[in-house]
This record gives C-alpha cells, sequence and structure tokens, in this order.
C-alpha cells in the first residue's frame, strides 16, 4: 500500500473569468480567487450572496458584523472612509497618505473597526509600598500529650517489635509509631491525663518565656527611644558638656569649660592665648616660633570645641 495522500490541487481561473469581489487578503486588497458561476453575474456562488445583501462596500451590522460586498468590487477604488470615519487601513502606501490625511482633519476611526477596538494601555500603576518581613515574635512550639506519650513508651515498644520480628524483618521508626498510636487511640481521659498535665505544663513555661522576652525587647526599645529624646533635647552646653566628660573624665579643664558659655570659652581662649605670646615674647625665640604656636593653640581650641 502506497502512504502517499491525496491532495487537491486548487484550479487556477483565468483573470477574465474570475470573481470581481475584492477580499482582504492580509490587506493587500486582491481579487477573489474563485470563478465566475452561472446565474450569479460577475461573482462566484459566496459572493454573489452577500451582494445580494448589498454591494455598497465598509457596511456592518447592528452587532458590529460586516455586510455583504464588505471590501467592494475588484474595479473599484480601495474603500477606506465610511459615514466619515475611517474604517481601513490597506497596507498600500496611497490608501497610507488618505488614512493620514483624514485622521489630520479630524476624522477618526470608526466604532466597529480593529483599530478602534484596540485596547489602549494606559500608565502604569505606582507600586505598593512593601510590606515589612519583619516576623512577629512568638511562643516556641510545645510537644502535646501524644509525643509525650510516645517519648514515655517508645522504647519499650521498639524493643517489643523487635523481638516480635521474623528474621530479617527491620523495624522502622514508622512501624513503632503506627503501633503506639493505634494504642494511644484506646486511652481513656484517665489513662492520658499524665501526658496531658506534661503538655499543659511544658505550654505554660513556653508562653511564660515568651512574656519575658517581649518584656525585654519592649524595654529595650524604650530605653533607646529615651536616649535619644533626650540628647536631641540637649542644648550646646549640655552637649559640651558631655562631650568633655567623656574625653576628660573628672579632670578640672574639662568640667571648667563644660560649664562655660561659648562667649565664655571664646573669651577664655583669647585671654591664654595672649598670655603664651607674653611668655614667649620675654624667652628667646624667633618670631616664626611664636606664630606657630599662636597658631597651634587656637587650631586645637576650635577643633576640639567645634
Amino acid at each position: 500500500m502506497s502512504n502517499k495522500t491525496n491532495t487537491r490541487n486548487k484550479k487556477v481561473v483565468d483573470s477574465d473569468n474570475r470573481c470581481m469581489a475584492r477580499v482582504w487578503n492580509g490587506g493587500e486588497g486582491t481579487q477573489c480567487t474563485y470563478g465566475r458561476k452561472s446565474g450569479c453575474g460577475d461573482y462566484c456562488n459566496r459572493c454573489h450572496k452577500n451582494s445580494e445583501v448589498t454591494e455598497e462596500p465598509l457596511q456592518f451590522s447592528e452587532g458590529g458584523k460586516h455586510m455583504g460586498l464588505f471590501w467592494g468590487r475588484i474595479d473599484q477604488e480601495k474603500p477606506i472612509l465610511s459615514d466619515g470615519y475611517v474604517t481601513v487601513q490597506w497596507k498600500d502606501p496611497s490608501c497610507a497618505e488618505k488614512v493620514t490625511k483624514a485622521l489630520a482633519g479630524g476624522a477618526t476611526f470608526h466604532p466597529h473597526s480593529r483599530e478602534a477596538k484596540k485596547k489602549v494601555k494606559g500608565p502604569r500603576k505606582p507600586r505598593g509600598v512593601k510590606k515589612s518581613k519583619t516576623k512577629k515574635p512568638k511562643a516556641r512550639r510545645t510537644k502535646n500529650a501524644f509525643f509525650h506519650f510516645l517519648g514515655d513508651t517508645r522504647a519499650a515498644k521498639k524493643a517489643e517489635l523487635i523481638a516480635a520480628a521474623k528474621e530479617g524483618e527491620k523495624v522502622d521508626v514508622c512501624d513503632v509509631t503506627k503501633a503506639l498510636g493505634a494504642i494511644w487511640k484506646t486511652m481513656d481521659a484517665d489513662a492520658r491525663a499524665p501526658y496531658t498535665k506534661l503538655a499543659v505544663a511544658e505550654k505554660a513555661v513556653a508562653q511564660a518565656e515568651f512574656e519575658a522576652s517581649l518584656a525585654t525587647i519592649n524595654d529595650d526599645t524604650e530605653e533607646s527611644n529615651s536616649t535619644v529624646n533626650d540628647i536631641s533635647g540637649l542644648g550646646n552646653n549640655e552637649v559640651g558638656q558631655i562631650l568633655s566628660e567623656g574625653f576628660g573624665g573628672d579632670n578640672g579643664l574639662d568640667d571648667m569649660i563644660a560649664d562655660l558659655s561659648s562667649e565664655e570659652v571664646v573669651t577664655e581662649v583669647e585671654e591664654s592665648v595672649a598670655k603664651s605670646e607674653d611668655v614667649e615674647s620675654e624667652q628667646d625665640g624667633g618670631e616664626d616660633e611664636r606664630v606657630h604656636g599662636t597658631s597651634s593653640s587656637l587650631w586645637w581650641w576650635s577643633s576640639w570645641l567645634f
């Protein structure tokens, strides 16, 4: 048997005997490829039925569907406008110029055209503020009554299953847990009471630890906030006092400077510089050394204070 499939070759119709209707053909607006049928005039059977509805091009039904010979006849000019609307944009330079002029003159696309139905993208919505990924503190998870029961009886039950197992048979953790789970289901409230008390007690301890940790976190936060508030409310004199205590401890000079106002500090600096100049002038030395000593004193005081 042959694997070839029979393909039907479409019969090529001469241009003189072809249907006179225009088809879309990807925007090229070419002639219909079917031949004229007897009794259908200039059209093929399908285009003849459309022509009976209307031969006026670019007509829409109430629902927006194409009516009649929508693309017109091949022996007529390509239709572009319909009722003052731009309806079709052919892939043709001359048609493109006409569309551009029509739109520049104030025309708009037809409500049922493809261009009018295209969705226009608006501006992007601003992104919302990302939520903080900081997890809220939670109390640690504790064992329930069944897990306390497992911890108390697992070793004995495992030894029992191993003793009852056949030669070469292994006892897994799942086997032990299933066996103890079956026993747990048969236990009444009185038998479960010791393990229930252990679970309740452990949960209470975990809750107490959690509350204690929350209290510690809150205290640290309040302390840091109070420190910031205290420093932000200080004046220049108080900040100077804190700095002097930090750098000089309990030295008398630092305490004196911390107690002085800014004007008093400047006066003290000028007096100390004048005294140093007098002392240096009495001693042997060049003028360069005196100037250097004065500038060094001024630089040290200004850098330390400000």
